[in-house]
């Protein structure tokens, strides 16, 4: 009856198994939440060094989009925005090459395109 109920003291029969096993060799447990904790770290790193490259000079672009659209020239606009990694960089390209379908139809695709690059940016 002491094994269904547990050794007194101890409290109820899952108390006594989780204290048999702490008590008889659970280093594996540690491994494992080492483990665990090295690959969230992992994780961490790899999106910031990713965020890091990925971010965009936002005033640099506004500036070079209202000098270039501004002077009708959307195809320098473009190739500027091509060498620019950011998020802000690709929905802005997307939205210029599709200009020509008119302002509320540019809305709609540069809002897909933000979708695409959330999962961009949400991977891993």
């Amino acid at each position: 009856m002491v094994g269904l109920i547990g050794s007194a003291g101890h409290g109820g029969w899952l108390t006594g198994v989780l204290l048999e096993g702490a008590r008889g060799g659970a280093e594996w447990i540690l491994w494992v939440l080492v483990a665990l904790s090295l690959g969230s770290v992992a994780v961490f790193f790899e999106r910031l060094v990713f965020l890091r490259r990925s971010a965009g000079d936002t005033e640099k672009i506004r500036a070079l989009l209202i000098d270039r659209v501004g002077a009708g020239d959307i195809d320098g606009a473009l190739s500027a925005l091509a060498d620019a990694d950011s998020m802000q960089a690709r929905v802005v390209a997307y939205g210029l090459r599709e200009a020509e379908r008119g302002p509320d139809a540019v809305v709609e695709l540069c809002r897909g395109a933000i979708g695409v690059e959330r999962l961009r940016y949400e991977r891993g």
